[in-house]
């Protein structure tokens, strides 16, 4: 390995996943386009103690955005579309607010659109549930006021992405899942990689997802049979070949990858830490593009260094796993010599966390303390 000083000590990073019996996960570091580190630890399949490979299958849940999110530009890019056209255009079933939505919106979570989860949640459905696309649709389509006017706000909604899955299918005649297949899997030799839109369909080399339910592992069932937002299936392999297009462009061009990279403006002026299918932060005061997914017991991240050259990803099969904390274990090793001596205001290091389920025991009591109303406001 031409960048880490030893092997072993990324490994001893990850020790705690190396066991035969414990979910894992799989990782792999790139600089300058070129994998210098991949590993999995761990176990897929608990109950035949199949383990973790690089070419183990994960669902990686919000990561499947940025594809998304090409899918989209490149028919911009062909003429088909253009992102400032009205999504009602292309979706007529969508109730007229009488205030414009985007296709711009959908991508950059500014839409006002209700997320679909918390939706299928108010409407008593479980997300261990079978959920398909035309029940999440009929959910949307049924909504009579959105939550914000477009534009004057930031507030995640997996809602978008299935409305951009739909737009892709009208326009191109044919499933999200083959469109995607054609347009990016194929051409980068991603043959592991595909969109799960049929909740019984076989899956080799697929880690099964897991929770840890008063110290005990019990699986953590996912029956989503919808796409856009999520249901990306795909390996650390096959994750590393997206990762390398970023700069050689197999697919795609510049334009596409710098609007995919450009923040999201509000109405106000104000600029969002979104741009489209990623958010845009900062660590040791470089700029990172980056993501994290979180589906049952999946758990996915992928950040991205573009000045520094160095791209990591790690998926991982428990509920109980922390990404973000987990990748930037990976980052701050590698980056270790581009730390600040001195942390400055400019200088910031940032770990965003988005997606993540993090849970707290308290007592009645305690939670006493927090009760009132709250606002939720982005930063400006």
């Amino acid at each position: 390995c031409t960048y880490a000083q030893n092997n072993n000590e990324v490994d001893a990073l990850f020790e705690k996943y190396n066991n035969s019996d414990t979910p894992g996960i799989a990782v792999s570091v790139l600089k300058d386009n070129k994998v210098i580190y991949q590993k999995g630890f761990g176990v897929a399949n608990l109950e035949y103690g199949i383990p973790i490979t690089t070419k183990t299958k994960f669902h990686v849940a919000s990561l499947s955005k940025q594809f998304t999110a090409f899918m989209i530009l490149k028919l911009e890019d062909e003429g088909l579309l253009s992102i400032d056209d009205d999504v009602r255009t292309y979706i007529p079933e969508l109730h007229d607010y009488e205030k414009k939505i985007t296709i711009n919106h959908l991508l950059t979570h500014s839409s006002g659109i209700r997320d679909q989860w918390r939706l299928l949640e108010m409407a008593g459905w479980r997300l261990d549930d079978v959920i398909k696309t035309e029940q999440i649709f009929r959910l949307i389509t049924n909504q009579k006021e959105l939550n914000f006017s477009p534009g004057d706000s930031f507030s995640y909604s997996n809602s978008g992405y299935t409305l951009l899955a739909i737009i892709i299918e009208r326009l191109t005649k044919t499933s999200f899942a083959n469109y995607a297949k054609q347009t990016i899997f194929e051409p980068l030799q991603m043959n592991d990689s595909f969109f799960y839109d049929d909740h019984e369909e076989m899956v080799t080399n697929r880690a099964y997802s897991y929770q840890r339910v008063n110290d005990r592992l019990k699986k953590s069932n996912l029956n989503f049979a919808t796409v856009g937002p999520t249901s990306l299936f795909t390996t650390v392999e096959d994750m590393s070949k997206w990762a390398i297009n970023f700069q050689n462009m197999t697919i795609g061009n510049e334009r596409i990858f710098q609007t995919m990279n450009q923040k999201a403006q509000k109405n106000d002026g104000s600029v969002s830490s979104y741009a489209k299918g990623q958010f845009i932060g900062n660590h040791y005061g470089y700029e990172n593009i980056f993501h994290s997914g979180s589906d049952a017991g999946y758990r996915s991240y992928y950040v991205r260094f573009p000045d520094l050259g160095y791209q990591f990803i790690l998926f991982a099969n428990a509920a109980y796993v922390n990404s973000s904390k987990e990748t930037f274990q990976l980052v701050n090793y590698y980056l270790k010599d581009k730390k600040p001596k001195s942390k400055s205001k400019n200088q910031s290091s940032e770990i965003f966390e988005y997606d993540e389920d993090i849970f707290v025991n308290l007592s009645n009591t305690e939670m006493k303390k927090f009760e009132g109303s709250y606002f939720n406001r982005e930063t400006k």
